[in-house]
C-alpha cells in the first residue's frame, strides 16, 4: 500500500471522503483548506484524508 498526495484538484474521491462526513458542504470546504491523501493498493484507491491547519 501506498500514501501519497492527491495531485488533482477536480476528482478528489468525493464517495470514500462522504463516508467520513456525509456533509457535502463541509467536504468541498476541507479540501479547498486542506492537503488531500491517498492510499492506493494495486492502483485502486483504498483510503483518503485531509489534513487541515489548526492554529
Amino acid at each position: 500500500m501506498k500514501i501519497k498526495v492527491f495531485r488533482s484538484k477536480e476528482n478528489y474521491p468525493m464517495e470514500l471522503l462522504l463516508s467520513a462526513d456525509p456533509s457535502l458542504k463541509l467536504v468541498e470546504e476541507y479540501v479547498k483548506r486542506g492537503e488531500c491523501f491517498i492510499a492506493e493498493n494495486d492502483n485502486q484507491i483504498v483510503g483518503t484524508y485531509v489534513l487541515l491547519r489548526n492554529d
